[in-house]
């Protein structure tokens, strides 16, 4: 399994920019694959025909709803690696903003929501193919939420203000999941399940 992660962009100084991706993410892939390479995607050069899965990490938000330097380079690697994913058919799980930004690229709207940072919540299971429950609990820590306003989405879980949390884009192989499952002190099995099953 050869995966690549494009990184969060932050500023540590007047317009010097840190790249980085959370440890616990690349641990808790290494508690989902047996067989693994990890490549961070500073660049869509650094993307490669002969990757498996690519996985747009949290951090960030969408540059047209904040518009700020670090979101516009953020922005810019993500979108040249998912027209590049779909060129290749490269399988692709965008985590929170990696979610808003699939659900954003294929003509979904995000809106400013309340109540989803730093607390858990239901998310209410729509496809039991990914994982045969009814609901399950999962962590929150975003601002903006996702709304299904195109045919692309395939919606497979929603949260009760009816956010769109877990879904697929039709007719590829693109999954967002708006919890963060390597912000768990054991990762979890429900979690672990879904990734697998998704990788199949």
């Amino acid at each position: 399994m050869r995966i690549g992660i494009t990184p969060s962009v932050k500023e540590t100084y007047k317009k010097q920019f840190e790249y980085s991706v959370d440890k616990r993410l690349i641990e808790f892939l290494e508690n989902v694959f047996k067989k693994y390479e990890i490549f961070i995607l500073i660049s869509d050069k650094d993307l490669k025909k002969n990757f498996d899965l690519i996985i747009i990490s949290g951090g960030n938000d969408i540059f047209s709803y904040k518009k700020i330097k670090q979101n516009y380079l953020r922005n810019q690697i993500d979108y040249k690696c998912v027209k590049k994913a779909i060129n290749y058919n490269i399988s692709i799980i965008g985590i929170c903003y990696g979610a808003q930004f699939l659900a954003n690229f294929f003509g979904n709207k995000i809106i400013k929501i309340k109540n989803h940072v730093r607390i858990n919540h239901d998310l209410h299971i729509k496809n039991k193919l990914y994982l045969n429950k009814d609901k399950i609990k999962v962590n929150s820590f975003h601002n903006f939420g996702i709304i299904n306003s195109s045919k692309n989405l395939e919606v497979l879980g929603v949260c009760e203000d009816k956010t769109i949390e877990f879904f697929k884009i039709k007719n590829q192989n693109f999954f967002g999941i708006m919890w963060h499952p390597e912000r768990y002190i054991s990762f979890r099995k429900n979690d672990i399940q879904i990734l697998k099953k998704i990788c199949n």
